[in-house]
Formats: structure tokens, C-alpha cells, sequence
């Protein structure tokens, strides 16, 4: 496995000098949204000026590859009930945000200037076991299991009312590599199209082990984030109509397959 310094052009130009490859996953970065408030410039670093050094990397080179940059769905901050589109407006709330909206207009940039096969691919919540604890699904699904199995008593938490677009994270690769395979760079919002309050999530996870969550949750103004979004959802219609891509577990699949894998994990 080769590493690779996306700080320094060029060893990036080098690697895929090398490597000639005919596709490149962009997945790299500081991806909390809540350490990007301590850290923005890291954030901004590993996200939008990354981005600029692998694509001109990949324009210096000449090779002919295919470049796809993870966007986010916080690109679009607050959005309606039925989900942001691929026209709707940037909006940013946090650092992260804002990096993530540089780096997918960057990728714009080179895709219109120099005609490089660039895409974004707008991703919503998009959850797996894999997730540190700095997200909150990875806390709530941790702590539960460890309530349920009487190691925990408690679980804080800031604001329990917003609502996200839960996905799988497994059906956002298969998305990512559809929109490469399409003839024509272009730019897709990867989402469920439904967005559930983070209380549903709470009661969902607690229900898997029959508990009550308001036995167990106390919520701490301290955790709540500034310019918060009260709902955050993706509109993935373009990605249905043009790749045949749609998501097929349901929120509730999601989090029960979080939470047998973080069974697994403790045995």
C-alpha cells in the first residue's frame, strides 16, 4: 500500500505519475464537523486545499484519470423537508462546511477551466461502524449498547431535535463509483430523501434492547454547536434518473446494523 502526503504536490504528482491510475477516490480529511470548530485551519488543509493540490497534480501530470471529491451534504446547511438538489445554494454553518464548499468548487473549477473528468458527490449522513466517536451516531450507538449491558448509566447530548438523512455507508461507495463509471463528469447528491430527528435515532437504538432512551439521555446546552441546522437533507432524484442509483436500508436497518456490529466489536 502506498502513502501519500497531500500536503506536498508533489509527491501526489509522482504517486500518479507511477501509478498512472484511472480513477481517483478523494475520501481523505478532517471529517468532523465538531472538531472543525477547533480546528479549521487543519479542516480547510485536508479538505479544500488538498483537494486543489490532487487535481493540479493530476492536470501537471497528463494522465487521463477520473476524479471524484467526497462533497457533503452540510454544503447546503439548512435545507428543506423534501432535500437540497444539486443547484441549490451553498450555505455553510461550520468550518467544515466551508472547506468542503471550496473543495467542491474547486473541483467545478477544473472541471469547466481545464476539462478534467472531476465530480462531486454530495453525501449526506452516511453511517458505518467504522465512525469514531466524534460523531454523535457512533456515541449514541456505543453508549447504548454499553446501558444495555450495564456499564453505562447515562448518555448527555446537546439538541435532540434536529433531523439528518441517515444512509448506509456501504450504498454510498456503490454511489461514488456509479458516478464515475457515467460517461459525462458531473456533480450528484447521494442522500435517503427522508430526514428523522435525532430523538427518533435515540428511541430506535434504545428500543433494539427494549429500553426507554428518556431513562438514559440528559441533554447539555454545552454540546450544542453555534449556527446548529435544524434539518439536513438530500434530494437524490439526479442520482436515480441518471446512475439508477438508489438507497435500499431504511433508517431503522441502519442503526440496527450499527449496533450488531458494535456487539460484535465488544465480544
Amino acid at each position: 500500500v502506498d502513502e501519500c502526503d497531500l500536503s506536498d504536490i508533489d509527491v501526489i504528482r509522482a504517486l500518479i505519475e507511477r501509478i498512472k491510475p484511472e480513477e481517483i477516490y478523494n475520501l481523505s480529511g478532517q471529517s468532523s464537523v465538531g472538531l472543525s470548530y477547533s480546528l479549521p485551519f487543519e479542516t480547510f488543509d485536508s479538505q479544500a486545499f488538498a483537494v486543489v493540490r490532487i487535481l493540479e497534480a493530476i492536470r501537471l501530470s497528463g494522465i487521463k484519470t477520473r476524479f471524484l471529491n467526497a462533497g457533503s451534504g452540510d454544503c447546503f446547511g439548512e435545507t428543506p423537508e423534501n432535500g437540497a438538489t444539486e443547484i441549490s445554494n451553498f450555505q455553510p454553518r461550520n468550518p467544515y462546511a466551508a472547506a468542503k464548499c471550496s473543495a467542491s468548487l474547486s473541483v467545478i473549477c477544473y472541471r469547466d477551466v481545464y476539462k478534467q473528468f472531476a465530480c462531486n458527490a454530495y453525501m449526506f449522513n452516511h453511517e458505518s461502524h467504522l465512525r469514531g466517536e466524534a460523531f454523535v451516531t457512533s456515541k449514541i450507538i456505543k453508549s447504548v449498547v454499553s446501558i444495555a449491558h450495564g456499564y453505562s448509566k447515562k448518555l448527555e447530548l446537546g439538541v435532540i431535535s434536529v433531523k439528518r438523512d441517515w444512509g448506509c455507508a456501504e450504498e454510498y461507495v456503490e454511489g461514488i463509483w456509479k458516478i464515475l463509471q457515467h460517461e459525462n463528469p458531473q456533480d450528484f447528491i447521494l442522500a435517503t430523501g427522508k430526514a428523522v430527528s435525532l430523538e427518533y435515532f435515540l428511541q430506535t437504538a434504545f428500543s433494539y434492547f427494549d429500553l426507554r432512551w428518556q431513562d438514559y439521555v440528559q441533554t447539555n446546552s454545552s454540546f450544542s454547536r453555534p449556527q446548529e441546522i435544524a434539518v439536513s437533507c438530500g434530494n437524490p432524484e439526479k442520482a436515480r434518473a441518471i446512475l439508477g442509483w438508489q438507497p435500499n436500508l431504511e433508517v431503522e436497518e441502519v442503526i440496527e446494523k450499527l449496533i450488531v456490529q458494535e456487539l460484535k466489536r465488544l465480544k
